[in-house]
């Protein structure tokens, strides 16, 4: 019984940082050319993080979904940070396949070393956020071919939240 119960208080840890309403906690990735790009440091008023990997069926089974929502709302102020779990010399298989999935206008990173596991666990792909300009998550775990339904959704709401105030 202990056992059980120091897995789901190891559980509830993992997920304590990344419940709807928090911050998501900043991390640091890298992109292809080796530069360092902070969450945090991304200024946009919808930030949707992607964590996903080459090798993932799901992945290459929802990412044209997910380039068409991106190709479709990056003009309403989303940005696509997307970070390949790839880790150690199997990072290296991130970049061909982000010009195969045709996801040059996101900004795509990396870290061999996963670091981003000290802030978020990340445990299976893909997984999506939809993060506020205060990097507040807005909501999480949603299925790829659903983003761009969810985020005109969540836009809808923030425009009726709006005009209840004036």
């Amino acid at each position: 019984m202990k056992k059980i119960c120091r897995k789901c208080r190891r559980n509830a840890n993992d997920l304590r940082p990344i419940l709807i309403g928090k911050i998501m906690p900043d991390f640091t990735t890298f992109t292809e050319d080796n530069k360092p790009v902070r969450l945090h440091s991304i200024k946009s008023p919808y930030t949707i993080v992607l964590f996903w990997a080459p090798d993932c069926g799901h992945c290459k089974k929802v990412m044209p979904s997910i380039v068409a929502f991106f190709e479709k709302n990056k003009n309403k102020g989303v940005t696509m940070f997307s970070v390949c779990t790839k880790g150690g010399d199997k990072t290296a298989t991130c970049w061909p396949a982000i010009k195969e999935k045709k996801m040059e206008g996101f900004i795509n990173t990396a870290d061999e070393y996963q670091r981003y596991h000290r802030n978020v666990k990340i445990k299976s792909t893909p997984k999506i956020f939809v993060l506020d300009e205060k990097k507040e998550i807005i909501v999480k775990d949603i299925p790829g071919e659903e983003l761009d339904r969810i985020f005109n959704e969540i836009l809808d709401f923030e425009e009726k939240k709006r005009s209840v105030k004036q």
